[in-house]
């Protein structure tokens, strides 16, 4: 018997902590039995074992039945439920049965008139000599209560325990409580705080009360159907106005452009706590502008609560624009068709080629072998631009409003894509935009208005409690009737001004038979003191679910399992997995009948939502985690099985789903598919989560997808730029590669290291990774890993290796988005080379890869190239092919929300109109790209921009500004550890000073550019510094000086590139140093000119300054003839540039003060300067 006993306790105990397994052709069955609030109360009567040694058993057995009889109907009148006598003992439930009211006043009422009743049965007893004394402990807490094995109702949890134990701490006649039934309590009572005491039992003492004063509180309730009306809105004129202003001035052209030329938006952000009325006040401004003369387009978006999929926000919103629901048959020709009817009716001209994305959005199959092939950058970025076409294309059609709704809860995905919608939607009106959320956001940060402000008007709007005057009208239209004083103050008192805890409690009255109509008038059916409502929602809430019938409140709880809103096919196919038949049409019919789900959608697509978040979370917390499991597992069959070619995007759900089933091997293989979907799809955090949560649930042997998990994280926190945290990673997936014996995994594991040690500068260690890899890398696995060698090589400036490097990854891959990243890569590198032939070819290999992949969303790959082709036509000298490409690269990094892209072209544009002597463009370019990159949290880009706007002012005259940004340059890249930046900083202020006449101060920042470069070992900066400095000194005429920093330029090798400037500068040492030596003049007029040999990549100011220095030269020798080719030569110079340059700068573009007579004379030879008006 014994050994029975043990083995049946093992299997319980083993069925509670492991997965539920079913046998083959075996169905999981639910259990009995919920998890309950509840109030649990233990009555011991003192020292009655020792009246009974000096009572007569039959007497005994009468007074002790007599008593518990008694006891029990106390209990049970104040709503109790008697769960076992023991002798001398009792144990009730308050709550278990049904959550009527507070359970823990109820219950230290009861337990106060369950003393007084043993008080007055002494009054009796003491007439025989018999006296009976009483102590009573009482907790609050979730316990299980279920039936027993001879189906008794019972309740199990620590919540028991500590009762029991507060009643044998009690001194005779006294009630101890627990500080929650304190609290559930509040001032009902008068209460003695005993402080913390320690708890036979408990590791922890307990913090006790004990009431004081009595409790009388009654209330007879029965189940009545609702018959209140639909309440107003009420309270609200004030907040509806704004919203009505808002309409106004959205068609009032009062709101100027925003900097992509189109309108800007309004953005209203109404905020208020749950119940608050905020759907209610956006529902109503809807239904009075539907029912006014002026058409509008409305576009409703909404999140939930949990296991949403990415861009569930935007998903809501296209399916309800185009009436498709998830596993319409005919969802791809639906879509399809309306989507041209749209584009057609908009004019929209690239809305149609996002058409793959949008269908993939909406878990609709796609036959495209081009977006098949994309990486998922491409696809997020393609999902990114299709949502905003297709609201500008609506908006397109007419007057426009988005409400998107409960945003609290909104995924990354879906954020992204508000934010690039409403920053980058170009519309001729404005879109009027009404975001609701709750003060509390369960993921992300809340929307800030700075955020928008750049495109719309932004308004923020939190709504307060309804006034007693607004809830006094609430009431009214609920109750239709007349009702007393009496209860227009206690709803008042009871609801805090909330319209949905007032209606809640309005239905709870009327449906629990409190409130009763007599004549035509509401009047309560006890007074209202005698009466107990649920003090919190909560109880509220769950009093209503206890009054349905078992099988509509069974029904409410399988839906909460769905989540807040569900498929009525989804629901059917649970209800038949877990009763095998039935009408669960009828069910969840019934239920929104009763208000605890809303219907929407049409018979092809039938949706429940549940009426509130707090219903669907009071149901659900009512299911013992036994029968959570079963329905979640059921849940993720269902899903399987309905929505079989959509399973992968629903891979985070059904993980969910699995996860909550306890099914650790099928949540595990559903949790990779989600950790990629999120890795895909840009959700970082929810990727994080899922890559630690599936790290715990793998086996430690299982090494190959330990490392696929890990690789999945780490380049997420690249992504993020958490740097040391990817490291960590890095270092995790060595080790288990090293362990697990398997030379592929150890490969991978030095890439990744190798690439994380080339972001760090560290060349050398990288390319030792590097090698190593390629030793244990398989042929497929090679490409990637040249790939990342060769920005290795570039990284250190090894080009041609780099070079070798992408040969060899095109030779051995076939992806579209490799193939065109390298032969960017390679233009690059040839470019930097001067290999202008090279840097072409390159270029027109991509661009024919990219005009093969058309319509496949690469639009940023296609902005990089036009960004590199720009800067391939300015190195030829082309400025208006260069600017017209980069006008171009602009207009994709723009539709793409890519703001890094923008600020890097707007910066490249700078120089072409500093070129052209246009300045005051220049530095509205500058501005804006500080503007972008102090918005992304770019440093280093705040601080170039910082240095380009330095060098524009300094072009500009402007000493002052252009000294205070090359200190901000300076500072800021102090800040950041660019020490670089030091050298280009003084490099700055030398040709600032030099600029200024202050050669001293000029040399002396050169110089310290110089030493900073030493120390870093930037050859390349050292070399500009140098070059610079020798000429900055032989225009000073301080030959000897200048001679030596020629000498170590070309000691140290760094004269490359430099040549026409070095004939140059050697001219100008030559004609310092030659006094009136004819000789040494002529050898500095022969340099000048071997330095105008070839032009082609000096500046036209250069050139021009340099023919003027030569003319001066060849003046003063007599030199006739070649001196009036000199002055043809720059007088057509100086002419093509002042048909560009601004008059006001005519000075800057060649300053020297033989300016003017260089003009006359070039008059005088018959080659006048064309001088502008």
């Amino acid at each position: 018997m014994g050994t029975d006993i043990k083995r049946h306790l093992w299997d319980d105990i083993r069925r509670l902590s492991e997965v539920i397994e079913v046998r083959s052709g075996e169905t999981p069955k639910l259990r009995e039995g919920e998890r309950r609030d509840v109030a649990i109360l233990f009555l011991d009567l003192k020292d009655f074992t020792a009246l009974s040694e000096d009572m007569d058993p039959e007497a005994l057995y009468l007074l002790l039945n007599s008593l518990m009889k008694t006891l029990s109907d106390t209990v049970e009148a104040y709503g109790g439920y008697v769960d076992k006598i023991q002798g001398d003992s009792i144990m009730a439930l308050f709550g278990a049965r049904r959550a009527d009211e507070n359970d823990s006043v109820r219950a230290v009422t009861g337990a106060l008139k369950m003393l007084e009743t043993i008080g007055e049965a002494n009054g009796i007893l003491d007439q025989v000599g018999v006296r009976i004394t009483a102590r009573v402990g009482i907790s609050y807490g979730t316990v299980t209560v279920a039936p027993d094995p001879s189906g008794h109702l019972t309740a199990i949890g620590d919540e028991v325990n500590l009762a029991s134990r507060l009643e044998e701490a009690a001194p005779d006649n006294a009630v101890f409580v627990s500080a929650q039934v304190r609290r559930q309590c509040g001032e009902v009572f008068e209460w003695e705080d005993l402080g913390q005491m320690a708890i036979r039992g408990r590791k922890k003492p307990a913090h006790v009360f004990r009431p004081t004063g009595p409790g009388s509180l009654q209330q007879a309730r029965w189940e009545r159907a609702a018959r209140v009306a639909r309440s107003p809105l009420v309270g609200r004129e004030g907040e509806m106005e704004v919203l009505r202003n808002a309409w106004r001035r959205q068609m009032s052209g009062e709101l100027g452009e925003n900097r992509l030329g189109g309108s800007r938006h309004l953005m209203i952000l109404l905020s208020g706590e749950a119940g608050i009325g905020k759907s209610r006040m956006v529902h109503e401004f809807i239904m009075e502008k539907k029912s006014g003369n002026e058409p509008f387009r409305l576009l409703f978006g909404r999140t939930l609560s949990y296991a949403q999929q990415p861009f569930w926000l935007w998903i809501t919103l296209l399916r309800g624009y185009f009436k498709i629901d998830l596993g319409d048959r005919d969802a791809a020709t639906i879509l399809k068709d309306r989507l041209e009817e749209l584009a057609e009716a908009s004019g929209h001209g690239t809305l149609m080629e996002y058409l793959p994305f949008l269908a993939s959005l909406l878990s609709i199959p796609v036959e495209d072998p081009s977006f098949e092939g994309l990486d998922p950058e491409s696809r997020h970025g393609g999902t990114v631009m299709a949502v905003r076409n297709f609201v500008e294309a609506v908006a397109m059609t007419g007057r426009l409003m988005v409400v998107l709704e409960d945003l609290h809860w909104i995924d990354s995905a879906s954020r992204e894509v508000l934010d690039f919608v409403v920053s980058n939607c170009v519309t001729g009106d404005p879109v009027l935009f009404l975001c609701v959320y709750r003060p509390v956001w369960d993921v992300g940060d809340p929307l800030r208005p700075e955020t928008y402000e750049r495109s719309a008007e932004v308004r923020t709007m939190e709504l307060e409690a309804v006034p007693k005057h607004g809830c006094r009208k609430l009431i009214g239209h609920m109750l239709e009737k007349s009702y007393p004083e009496e209860v227009e103050d206690f709803l008042l008192e009871r609801s805090g001004g909330n319209p949905f805890f007032l209606e809640e409690l309005v239905l709870d009255l009327i449906e629990g038979g409190v409130l009763e109509e007599v004549e035509d008038r509401w009047t309560f059916a006890a007074p209202p003191d005698e009466v107990y409502v649920p003090t919190t929602l909560s109880s509220l809430i769950r009093s209503r679910i206890d009054r349905l019938p078992a099988l509509y409140r069974s029904g409410l709880q399988h839906c909460s399992v769905l989540g807040m809103d569900f498929l009525m096919r989804l629901y059917r196919r649970l209800h038949e997995k877990v009763t095998g038949g039935g009408e669960p049409e009828e069910i969840v019919s019934e239920l929104a009948r009763r208000d605890f789900l809303r219907m929407v959608g049409d018979a092809q697509g039938t949706k429940f939502i549940f009426r509130h978040f707090l219903i669907h979370d009071s149901v659900y917390d009512t299911l013992l985690h036994r029968n959570r499991r079963v329905l979640h597992r059921y849940a993720a069959e269902a899903i399987e099985e309905l929505f079989a070619d959509e399973s992968g995007d629903l891979a985070s759900v059904i993980a969910h789903h699995w996860e909550r089933a306890g099914n650790r091997e099928k949540a595990l293989a559903w949790g990779l598919r989600a950790l990629d979907s999120c890795r895909r799809t840009f959700q970082h955090e929810e990727g994080l989560r899922w890559a630690d949560k599936l790290s715990e649930w793998l086996e430690e042997d299982d090494a190959e997808k330990r490392i696929q998990v890990l690789r999945e994280k780490q380049e997420i926190l690249s992504i993020l730029g958490r740097s040391d945290e990817q490291l960590a990673v890095i270092e995790q997936i060595s080790r288990i590669a090293e362990g697990s014996g398997q030379e592929r995994l150890s490969a991978l594991a030095l890439m990744l290291s190798g690439s994380f040690r080339s972001l760090e500068g560290r060349i050398e260690e990288a390319q030792a990774d590097f090698e190593k890899s390629l030793e244990l890398s398989e042929d497929s696995d090679r490409a990637q890993v040249y790939y990342h060698q060769g920005d290795n090589y570039f990284r250190g400036s090894r080009y041609n290796e780099a070079l070798e490097c992408n040969e060899k990854v095109l030779a051995l891959t076939e992806d579209l988005v490799l193939k065109t990243r390298v032969e960017l890569s390679s233009a690059f590198i040839h470019k930097i080379l001067g290999r202008q032939d090279q840097v072409e070819k390159h270029l027109s290999r991509a661009w024919s890869m990219l005009q093969e992949s058309a319509g496949s969303g690469l639009s940023l790959l296609r902005a990089q190239y036009f960004a590199r082709y720009a800067g391939f036509l300015g190195d030829r000298r082309d400025a208006e092919g260069s600017l017209d490409y980069y006008l171009r690269s602009l207009e994709l990094f723009r539709s793409c929300g890519d703001l890094s892209g923008e600020a890097m072209v707007l910066n490249n544009m700078h120089g072409i109109y500093s070129a052209r002597g246009d300045y005051r463009k220049s530095l509205e370019v500058l501005l804006e790209t500080a503007g972008i990159y102090t918005e992304t949290g770019e440093q280093l880009g705040i601080a170039i921009a910082f240095y380009n706007i330095a060098m524009t002012y300094m072009a500009m005259k402007n000493t002052d500004r252009a000294l205070d940004y090359f200190n901000r340059y300076l500072e800021l890249s102090e800040r950041i550890s660019n020490e670089l930046g030091e050298a280009y900083g003084n490099f700055g202020l030398g040709s600032l000073w030099n600029a200024e006449g202050q050669t001293d101060r000029a040399v002396e920042h050169f110089r310290k550019a110089i030493e900073v470069c030493r120390r870093l070992g930037s050859r390349e900066m050292e070399s500009a510094s140098r070059m610079t400095l020798a000429r900055v000194l032989a225009e000073a005429e301080r030959p000897e000086e200048a001679r030596k920093e020629i000498a170590v330029l070309r000691a140290g090798g760094m004269e490359a590139g430099y040549g026409d400037t070095l004939e140059y500068v050697d001219g100008l040492i030559t004609q310092s140093e030659a006094g009136g030596n004819t000789e040494l003049l002529g050898s500095a007029a022969a340099s000048i000119c071997r330095s105008l040999e070839d032009t082609a990549d000096l500046e036209r100011s250069d050139v021009a300054e340099r023919n003027v220095r030569l003319w001066g030269i060849l003046d003063g020798l007599g030199r006739h003839d070649e001196c009036r080719r000199t002055l043809c030569r720059g007088s057509e110079l100086l002419s093509g540039m002042l048909d560009e340059v601004d008059p006001a700068f005519l000075g800057d573009v060649v300053e020297y003060e033989n300016l003017a007579r260089f003009i006359t004379l070039c008059s005088e030879a018959g080659c006048p300067v064309r001088l502008p008006s």
